[in-house]
């Protein structure tokens, strides 16, 4: 693992290296209880002046939610969207029920989808330095 950041109150997140699909995978730590951190970009310059036009951050966040449902059926429980914002619960493969929380960022033609996860009985705990964490996120 690589130091990816160290935030104000110390939480430090570092990631793996590079796979072949382009993304990383990042863990964040805080105390003695584990989160996680993913991202990933998506590059739609070569649908230039099509549709990528009138997709907006929250259309994207409707379209990974379709993606979501999909991927996880009746374990997927919606707990809060709006605007470029999405809140989940669902079941991993372990069988544990996971929390994420995930922001979609837009630059251009690209997306940028952060996804800050926890096991969902720890959301009360995570979730606010979550919506901090997503605050310093900034997208030239």
């Amino acid at each position: 693992m690589y130091p990816f950041l160290t935030l104000d109150d110390n939480t430090e997140i570092v990631h793996s290296e590079m796979r072949s699909d382009g993304t990383v995978k990042a863990n964040g730590k805080y105390a003695d209880v584990d989160s996680d951190f993913q991202y990933m970009i998506l590059d739609y310059s070569s649908l230039a002046g099509e549709t990528t036009d009138i997709l907006t951050e929250k259309l994207f966040v409707t379209y990974m939610k379709g993606n979501l449902k999909s991927q996880f059926g009746s374990s997927y429980k919606e707990v809060y969207a709006d605007g470029n914002k999405l809140k989940m619960t669902y079941r991993s493969k372990t069988g544990d029920e996971v929390y994420n929380y995930a922001l979609c960022k837009k630059s251009g033609y690209k997306y940028y989808w952060f996804v800050f996860g926890c096991k969902a009985d720890e959301k009360d705990f995570y979730d606010p330095k979550f919506e901090k964490w997503a605050s310093t996120i900034h997208i030239n």
